[in-house]
């Protein structure tokens, strides 16, 4: 047998796609968020982790997954896997390796885009936009085609929720391309959920409405924070553990208090 790799840097541990299978007896239920070292990603990371989720934060950049864990190096619950969609044999790797993880995935944020270049789309090559449309849409399919069936084999009722941004209802201005991919995103995820309608598993969208602010552009103060978006994210994760509680009968007064008091939340908002 075959062991990855594995460093332990504070709280956090490290796996590539070949996990320790002596070590998969240890089963815990984790939320894998696709994209976590990018600048939502971080966010939704940080929200989950303080939740008391387990994490799997998957990245391309082992140094972007590094710096990630630095500053999650106090929770405890969160591994890295450097891993891609960008292709299917990458897909396809990535699967394989979650699923010789130690844990069980129950829920996967995608958090998956290009960088926000911008500037008139009638000024760019067809390339340009070819290649927007394989960063923010073909990635996202890759990732469900393979990652869904996985999700579905390891949690019956478990969440797969994809992440797009602003836009997809009218342009926005300077960034044709990411409006264009945000309607796309979104058509995708209703074949994504009508194709997928056998599978004990619940396809959803959280479609971000403002540009999100991040680390790399802190100073838009008017725009919605990355930990906001980590925290809608995390009330969809939790809704999901009520959910499968309460079909099993085992759903508390404490969850419907808290879901009380997110829907009084988000009616002031």
């Amino acid at each position: 047998q075959r062991r990855a790799p594995r460093a332990e840097v504070g709280a956090a541990s490290w796996c590539d796609c070949t996990a320790d299978r002596n070590n998969a007896s240890r089963r815990q239920d984790s939320v894998v968020v696709l994209g976590a070292s990018g600048g939502v990603g971080r966010g939704i990371v940080a929200e989950l982790l303080a939740a008391g989720h387990a994490v799997v934060a998957v990245g391309r950049s082992k140094e972007r997954l590094a710096t990630l864990m630095r500053h999650a190096a106090a929770h405890r619950g969160l591994t890295l896997l450097c891993g891609s969609v960008a292709t299917d044999a990458a897909g396809a790797a990535l699967a394989q390796g979650l699923r010789e993880l130690p844990g069980r995935p129950v829920a996967v944020v995608a958090s998956v885009c290009g960088p926000s270049n911008s500037g008139r789309l009638l000024a760019r090559p067809g390339s340009f936009l070819q290649r927007s449309l394989e960063e923010d849409v073909v990635s996202h399919f890759i990732a469900a085609k393979h990652l869904l069936p996985m999700l579905a084999e390891a949690q019956p009722e478990g969440l797969y929720l994809i992440v797009s941004g602003p836009a997809a209802d009218c342009p926005w201005s300077g960034y044709g391309h990411r409006s264009i991919a945000a309607a796309a995103l979104r058509m995708l995820t209703l074949v994504l959920r009508e194709e997928a309608k056998e599978l004990p598993a619940s396809v959803q969208q959280l479609q971000i409405g403002r540009p999100v602010r991040t680390e790399d552009n802190a100073d838009r103060p008017e725009w919605l924070g990355a930990d906001e978006v980590g925290r809608r994210c995390t009330d969809r994760s939790v809704d999901l553990s009520a959910n499968r509680r309460a079909s099993r009968g085992g759903c508390t007064s404490a969850d419907h208090r808290r879901r009380a008091s997110r829907q009084r939340a988000d009616a002031q908002r």
